[in-house]
C-alpha cells in the first residue's frame, strides 16, 4: 500500500522530481569542472542515473585505498576506494554527489588539485 501511494501521490512525485533534477545538476557540475581542469590523473565519465562517480585513478599508480587515505588526510575529502567493491574496482575511487552543489564542487576541485600537486607522481 505504501509503495502504491508513493507512486501516485503528487507531493511525493514532486519531491522525487526535484531530487532527480538536483542530482542531474550536480552530475553536470562535476563534468563541467572535469572538462575545465582536464586532469590526466583523475579520469571522469558521466554516470548514468547514479548519485556517485566511479573515477579512474589508475594513472596515479597507487592502490585506491592509499589514494583515498591521502586525499582524506591532505585534501580533507572523503572517498570510497574502488577495492571495497571487489578486485575489479581497484584503481578507481567513488565520490558521491549526494551533498550540496557547493560541497560537491569544492570537494571535486580539491580532489583534482590534490592529484595534480601533492598526489601527482
Amino acid at each position: 500500500k505504501a509503495a502504491a501511494f508513493a507512486l501516485r501521490d503528487p507531493e511525493i512525485q514532486q519531491s522525487a522530481a526535484e531530487m532527480r533534477a538536483a542530482y542531474a545538476r550536480r552530475r553536470d557540475l562535476v563534468l563541467r569542472v572535469a572538462s575545465e581542469i582536464e586532469s590526466e590523473k583523475v579520469l571522469v565519465k558521466s554516470s548514468k542515473g547514479a548519485f556517485y562517480f566511479f573515477m579512474d585513478v589508475r594513472p596515479m599508480n597507487l592502490p585506491s585505498l592509499e589514494v583515498c587515505q591521502r586525499i582524506l588526510e591532505e585534501a580533507r575529502v572523503g572517498l570510497v576506494p574502488g577495492s571495497a567493491f571487489g578486485a575489479q574496482g581497484e584503481g578507481f575511487v567513488r565520490m558521491t554527489i549526494a551533498a550540496s552543489d557547493a560541497e560537491v564542487e569544492a570537494g571535486f576541485r580539491a580532489i583534482l588539485q590534490w592529484a595534480e600537486t601533492a598526489g601527482g607522481f
